[in-house]
């Protein structure tokens, strides 16, 4: 049982830094690129798929942040998040990978952590 413990921590720490530098590539490229880029980006989408978009990146970051208290919700917040962005096409390549597999990884934990207390 005590190997289980362990094994179940050190999934749980690979996927909460998959989440933290997932989460600051997701900042950086998709919240700091597109302020600096605001006017731009409102005139050729809409100021309405702009709004989605912010709405969903700190979806994914409040994830994140989450996870560290309550990995289920954090968990399905960050894939919910990932989802919506991937059906708007705005989140694009293999770097962006790492966001679900955090969330799974986080979901994975919690439901193993669930079975193994009687």
């Amino acid at each position: 049982m005590g190997s289980k413990k362990a094994l179940i921590n050190g999934i749980r720490w690979l996927a909460r830094v998959l989440g933290i530098v997932s989460g600051l590539i997701v900042l950086y490229f998709g919240g700091l690129d597109r302020i600096l880029e605001i006017s731009s980006h409102l005139q050729k989408e809409g100021p309405l798929k702009f709004i989605v978009l912010l709405l969903l990146l700190i979806m994914i970051l409040s994830g994140i942040v989450i996870s560290w208290f309550r990995e289920a919700a954090g968990g399905m917040m960050i894939l919910i998040g990932y989802f919506f962005s991937l059906a708007l096409k705005d989140m694009e390549g293999s770097l962006f990978y790492t966001l679900p597999l955090a969330g799974i990884l986080l979901i994975f934990c919690w439901w193993r952590s669930g079975r193994m207390t009687p």
